[in-house]
């Protein structure tokens, strides 16, 4: 499977966030509508949440390009010090040369062939004369050494100067691609600090929203089948994930987006039903809604609760109460951005009303992993986590395996 182009996924991210911003603005103030613009809010927070950490996500590693780069940088100036070093020094020893083989050339012109055959036949001895033999080749051998060092350091010095040439632009190439990835990343930050703020905004419209929809019996009514109707579809989860377990399906471990990793120091167990009792939770909060059935005092309506509601400030830290495979990450209408987690051994745990999402679907997590923040998704009345526990297809109270 071909790996998404950084910028294509960027594209990707910002289409999804331009398409829901079309839908919230086609939205009227009905109570249909009021309903539906919650959905549509949830989802842009969480799609501009998704385009910041991909944002953060890039800016990071074009920061990272530009320290590469700088170290290029550092290890090409160096390089090209020794280079010019060793141009210079070869420069002298192509100066050398030069001297003493004009100044032969001088000598040669001045006295000529026939100076050396007098030096020859004014030997006294026949020794003389082989030794001055001997002396007149030597000088004649380094005549030609000389010459040709000449030739191997003019070789020499091409060769040095071709690298220096190739250096430099290669220093500049380098110079270039940092300045655009420091632009690039500058870039990024911008735009990842205006998403922030457009969050911000969504989140104020959220709640406004809300609040106009909870004065509306009606409107709670719907909220109430939502949530029903949210709970059937993680039971439908379940069922699904049973039946794959049972049947020996083998859940594959995904590869973990760049995000970063945060785990918290939990206690972890050898086995879930050996932690009955004495789970961390995973969130700090007080629990507002029980599990098992509830009566709602507005509409008078009886709803079962799958799970238990945790109330905690807008943003604190969920953390998964052991390890296992994040399955499933999901929207799902009532419960909003909804994470569920498979253990082994058929136990399962529910997370939902995230405000943020910090883990992958198809990817280990450890006990204590950081794997979202405390909201309001799915038109929660205040921000709070719905937290849920299965063994197999049976829900279970949380409070009976929480730690007290």
């Amino acid at each position: 499977m071909l790996q998404e182009n950084p910028r294509d996924r960027l594209d990707r991210l910002r289409g999804e966030v331009d398409s829901l911003t079309v839908v919230l603005e086609s939205l009227g103030h009905t109570e249909r509508d009021l309903a539906q613009q919650i959905q549509a809010l949830d989802k842009q927070i969480a799609a501009r949440q998704k385009l910041i950490r991909e944002l953060d996500n890039q800016r990071d590693n074009a920061q990272a390009e530009v320290r590469k780069q700088d170290r290029q940088i550092t290890n090409q100036q160096r390089e090209l010090g020794q280079v010019e070093r060793d141009l210079d020094a070869t420069r002298a020893d192509i100066s050398d040369l030069q001297s003493q083989v004009a100044a032969r050339a001088v000598h040669v012109y001045k006295q000529g062939d026939r100076n050396v055959l007098a030096y020859l036949l004014n030997a006294s001895s026949l020794g003389e004369f082989l030794q001055r033999q001997v002396y007149v080749r030597k000088i004649n051998e380094r005549d030609h050494s000389n010459l040709d060092a000449l030739a191997v350091a003019r070789n020499t010095q091409e060769r040095i100067a071709g690298r220096h040439r190739d250096l430099i632009e290669s220093l500049a190439e380098t110079r270039a691609e940092k300045a655009a990835q420091v632009r690039r990343a500058e870039t990024l930050l911008a735009e990842a600090n205006d998403e922030r703020k457009l969050i911000e905004a969504d989140r104020a419209q959220l709640n406004t929203t809300i609040a106009s929809l909870r004065a509306d019996k009606n409107a709670l009514s719907q909220r109430i089948a939502d949530r029903q109707s949210a709970m059937n579809e993680v039971t439908d989860w379940i069922a699904s994930l049973e039946r794959q377990r049972v049947s020996g399906g083998v859940q594959q471990v995904g590869v973990n987006s760049p995000t970063e990793i945060v785990i918290r120091e939990v206690p972890q167990f050898t086995s879930f039903p050996s932690a009955r009792g004495k789970l961390p939770w995973p969130v700090k909060g007080r629990v507002v809604t029980r599990f098992g059935l509830e009566r709602n005092q507005s509409t008078g309506t009886v709803t079962e609760n799958p799970g238990i509601d945790i109330q905690a400030h807008e943003g604190s830290e969920v953390l998964a109460v052991q390890e296992g495979i994040c399955t499933r990450i999901t929207y799902v209408r009532g419960f909003g951005n909804t994470v569920l987690i498979s253990h082994q051994n058929g136990y399962y745990t529910v997370y939902a009303h995230l405000a943020n999402v910090l883990v992958s679907e198809n990817e280990q997590v450890d006990a204590g992993r950081v794997i979202g923040t405390v909201g309001q998704s799915g038109g929660a009345e205040s921000p709070r986590l719905h937290f849920q526990v299965w063994h197999k297809q049976e829900k279970q109270d949380p409070l009976a395996w929480l730690s007290s």
